[in-house]
Formats: structure tokens, C-alpha cells, sequence
């Protein structure tokens, strides 16, 4: 059984847009060459292909000056999904659980680039992961390879749930082979599908278990990116280059915030189409677009930030919500929040046109009657109407976004309707979320079915990695400070690194919440 591994390097960017840094000094070698290096000390593997665009070949070759790799030259024949891009953005920091269930593994699935170095190589199976895994935990990998070669003629898989760079998927030509034969990717494999439930794929002997502390490292360890970069290089740092994987877990762990959010909720607008008791509600002026191009503009050098358009309000109400999107694509990958009651020919043309990577639409009810116990202006239907209207005119188009998300909340009314709900979703856009309503820290009604905090409070994580902007162009604490009752500021740079910010994570991690009202009323300090 021949098993090699392949990777595809990219210089300029990393796989969601970000200025590339394979070619950086990481601790004396280059990211790209480290990486392999790690991969040529993986006892098992038969040899290693690194891709690269034609016009990067010399430059990747000379990287990799003694390391054993075969450079190939690709052009990307549709390359990645663009959709898949979509779909990981705004989930990519986790191994698994981004939209239409994709996982770091979609990232490296290429399905021409396989197919071509299948056949080139002959490979019976590869080992896929990041260019910029330069802290790849070896001893996973050999372990990984091990189990697909007692499992793999069977099911043709391994992998891991390593933190994202530290581990890969093996995936085996037989497979590989009936996965583009029917359209489909990795994640579709690796998550639940509610219309063919089976056991998850975590449980089945193709999985190298690991412990859960490690894998619930909520870090991205590609040093591709400017924040990967920064983060493997501090890892490198404190612990040097032969710690192994816990190691690095452990040292991640201890690390303070990066040195920029992951992600940023701004609140275009307060407006509603309808009133709607499930979502606590604001009044504030409108967010002015001089007013979020100051504010974005300190952001656009990293490339890497999520911005959500969210809030109180419908985002797609405000009056120049296009100009908002493209300021804000600048800065990273772009969400919206919105009804979907306003999802006319003319408004859906602008939404495909605007270059959004996700459209979230709360929807909240299979039907009317449900939609109504909440509501009061538009229905379920008309919601459903305008997603199905966005839906065909980007096929239509032949676009790949943005990616609708219909949303609902998980409110006793609706738990009758959630089977519906997404079969529903499936039908129309094939994905869909049911979410955990919140009080927004007692700001609005309680109507979840069950508290889901855990009984021991623990530091909240989304300080190390969040913000939160309100239309009136406060910085507040979160996105739960509906309110706006703990303002810190009008720049994000600021904020972030700001004492009033450090004072508040500090003494969460001292147990001193109750010196926060604001965090002391709020509930979803264990969400991600």
C-alpha cells in the first residue's frame, strides 16, 4: 500500500484570501519548508507532493532545496469550491462544524489537483493537509497512516480531530473516486445528515481518538495567514520546535488573545421589517458608511476578520448595506443577517452582485401558525418565499454565494417544527441551523426550552476572540450588550488590545464575573 502526502502551497494567500506567508522565516525556515520537513519525518509516508500555481514553481522548488519534495506545477481546474469557502469561513477555527457541514479537510480537496496525482503517482491513497502545518504532530500522523493500513481497503479513510495543522486525513483513491462520482466532499462524510442518520463517523475505527482536552484547542495552527503566522511563531517561541502536539496544545492554551478578533458583529442598523419578541430590540441611528469605513479601515491589512452584519436590526434595511458589504469585504470573509421579507427580484440581483459570502435568514417556523406565536408583520411563508427567489436567480447566475443559512430558534412553540424546518432547508438550500435563543443578558424575554450553560461558570470565550460594534458606532463588550450598557470605546485596534478590555478578560479569569453586570446576567459565556 503506497501512501504519500500532498500538498498545495499557495504563496500569495491563504485558503480564505489572506496575504500569504509560506514563504516567511518561521524560527529559521521557511513556513512551506518547515512543513515539509515535518511531513519527510513522518515514518510510513512514501513521499511528498507539494502543487503550486505554474507561476510559483520555481520559487516553491527553491524553498524546498534539500528536502526531498516533488514540486508540481497546477492550474486550478475550478480548484476548491468556492462555495466550500463560504461554508468554512465563518467556521474555520474548528476542525469540523462550518456550514453544510465542512471541515478543515474540505479545505485541502481539490478534486482535479487528487486526481491528477493519483494517477501521476499511482498513490493508493494520500495524506492531505495544510502548507502551512509547520508544527504537524508526527507522531498522529504515523499513527494515522497505521490505522489506514488495518482499516483503509475497507473504508478507505483515516483521520483525526487534531486542532486545525496538527493533523490531516488520509483519504484512499477507491474512495476518492466514488466521492467525485457523486459530487460530493469530505464533510459530507464526517457529518450529520438528519435525512440518513448514522453513527458519527468520530466512533468508527478510522478515527484516531484523541483526548479531548486536545481537541478542543480552539486554534488554527496553519502558519499561511498573518494570525497563523503569529500564532505558530509564539508556539515556536515558548516551546521550541521538538515539543510534540500536547505540547503545543498546552502552550496555546496559555497564550493570550491574538493580536486581532477572529470576528466582528456590526450592527448597520436597528430597523426591523416586523416586531419580533424572540430577538430583544433596539432604536439607534443608523450606522453611517464614513463612520464603518473608519472604523474597518485599520482591519484591512490582516484580510483575515469575519464580519457579520447582525445586531438588533435587519442589516439589508439600511439604505446603502452594498457599500457597507464592499468596504467590509476588504477586511476579510462577509456575513448578513436578515428576515429575508424584503428578498425582492431587485434586491436579491444586489445580494448576488455584492459579493456576500453568507446570507442568514431568520426564519424561525416551518409555518405560519408557529412564525406568528412570535411575530407580529410578515410569515414563514413569505421568509421561505425569498429565500427560494435568492436561491434560483443565483443558480440562475451561476453564482456560488452567498450561502443561505436559514435560521431558527429552538423555542418551545417550535420544537414540533424542527423536523420540518429542515426538511424544509434541505429542500431549498440543502443546510440550515437550529440555534439556542438568548436573553442577551436579560435584555430580552427567556424562551429557550432548557438552559444550556454548564452549572460551573468558566471564563467566556468569545473575549479572546470577538467584538461587537452597535449601529450608533459604540464598541461594546459583545454582541449580547444589546443595550449597549457597557460601551469601551469607537475603535476595534483600540479595544482589543485596550486596558478596559485586558481589566474585563483578567477578571474573568480571576472568577470575578459578578464585577461585570453585564456578564453576570449573561449565559453564553461557554459558547465559541
Amino acid at each position: 500500500m503506497r501512501i504519500l502526502s500532498l500538498v498545495w502551497a499557495d504563496l500569495d494567500r491563504d485558503f480564505f484570501g489572506a496575504p500569504g506567508m509560506l514563504a516567511e522565516d518561521l524560527d529559521g525556515c521557511p513556513v512551506l519548508a518547515r512543513t515539509v520537513k515535518r511531513l519527510a519525518a513522518v515514518r510510513g509516508l512514501e513521499g511528498i507532493v507539494v502543487a503550486a500555481p505554474p507561476a510559483q514553481r520555481d520559487r516553491v522548488t527553491m524553498l524546498l532545496t534539500g528536502t526531498g519534495a516533488q514540486t508540481l506545477a497546477y492550474e486550478p481546474v475550478g480548484g476548491v469550491p468556492d462555495a466550500i469557502r463560504r461554508a468554512r469561513a465563518f467556521g474555520r477555527y474548528g476542525w469540523r462544524g462550518g456550514l453544510a457541514g465542512t471541515t478543515v479537510f474540505d479545505e485541502y480537496f481539490d478534486p482535479s489537483l487528487l486526481l491528477a496525482v493519483f494517477r501521476q503517482t499511482g498513490a493508493d491513497a494520500l495524506l492531505l493537509t495544510g502548507a502551512g502545518a509547520a508544527l504537524l504532530e508526527v507522531g498522529w500522523a504515523e499513527r494515522m497512516i497505521e490505522q489506514y493500513r488495518a482499516t483503509g481497503e475497507r473504508f478507505g479513510l483515516a483521520f483525526s480531530q487534531a486542532p486545525v495543522g496538527l493533523g490531516g486525513v488520509i483519504l484512499g483513491q477507491s474512495l476518492f473516486a466514488k466521492l467525485i462520482k457523486g459530487q460530493s466532499y469530505l464533510g459530507r462524510l464526517l457529518a450529520y445528515d438528519p435525512a440518513a442518520p448514522v453513527r458519527d463517523p468520530i466512533a468508527e475505527p478510522f478515527n484516531l481518538t484523541l483526548p479531548d482536552e486536545l481537541i478542543n484547542t480552539p486554534r488554527r495552527f496553519l502558519a499561511d495567514s498573518p494570525r497563523g503566522f503569529w500564532l505558530c511563531r509564539q508556539i515556536l517561541d515558548r516551546i521550541g520546535p521538538a515539543a510534540d502536539g500536547a505540547a503545543i496544545c498546552r502552550a496555546a492554551r496559555a497564550l493570550g488573545p491574538e493580536p486581532w478578533p477572529r470576528e466582528v458583529m456590526i450592527e448597520l442598523t436597528t430597523r426591523r421589517p416586523l416586531t419580533d419578541r424572540l430577538r430583544p430590540a433596539a432604536e439607534r441611528r443608523d450606522m453611517e458608511i464614513a463612520a464603518l469605513d473608519d472604523l474597518l479601515a485599520p482591519l484591512a491589512a490582516t484580510a483575515d476578520i469575519n464580519i457579520m452584519f447582525a445586531g438588533a436590526g435587519d442589516a439589508l434595511l439600511h439604505p446603502h448595506w452594498p457599500r457597507a458589504v464592499a468596504g467590509a469585504r476588504k477586511v476579510g470573509r462577509v456575513g448578513l443577517a436578515t428576515y429575508g421579507l424584503g428578498l425582492d427580484d431587485g434586491v436579491v440581483e444586489q445580494v448576488i452582485a455584492s459579493g456576500l459570502d453568507v446570507l442568514q435568514v431568520y426564519v424561525d417556523a416551518a409555518t405560519d401558525a408557529v412564525y406568528g406565536a412570535h411575530k407580529t408583520g410578515g410569515s414563514a411563508q413569505a421568509a421561505w418565499a425569498g429565500i427560494e427567489r435568492l436561491d434560483a436567480a443565483r443558480k440562475a447566475a451561476g453564482a456560488t454565494g452567498p450561502f443561505i443559512v436559514p435560521t431558527m430558534l429552538k423555542t418551545p412553540e417550535a420544537l414540533d417544527e424542527q423536523d420540518a424546518f429542515f426538511e424544509r432547508c434541505l429542500a431549498s438550500v440543502g443546510w440550515g441551523v437550529i440555534v439556542e435563543p438568548t436573553t442577551a443578558a436579560g435584555a430580552g424575554e427567556d424562551h429557550r426550552v432548557v438552559r444550556m450553560a454548564p452549572p460551573v461558570r468558566t471564563p467566556c470565550l468569545r473575549l479572546a476572540t470577538r467584538m461587537a460594534v452597535l449601529a450608533d458606532g459604540r464598541v461594546v463588550l459583545c454582541e449580547e450588550d444589546v443595550r449597549g450598557a457597557c460601551p469601551l470605546g469607537a475603535s476595534i485596534p483600540d479595544v482589543w488590545g485596550g486596558g478596559a478590555l485586558r481589566r474585563i478578560r483578567q477578571a474573568h479569569a480571576d472568577g470575578r464575573w459578578d464585577t461585570i453586570p453585564l456578564c453576570t446576567a449573561c449565559d453564553e459565556f461557554f459558547r465559541p
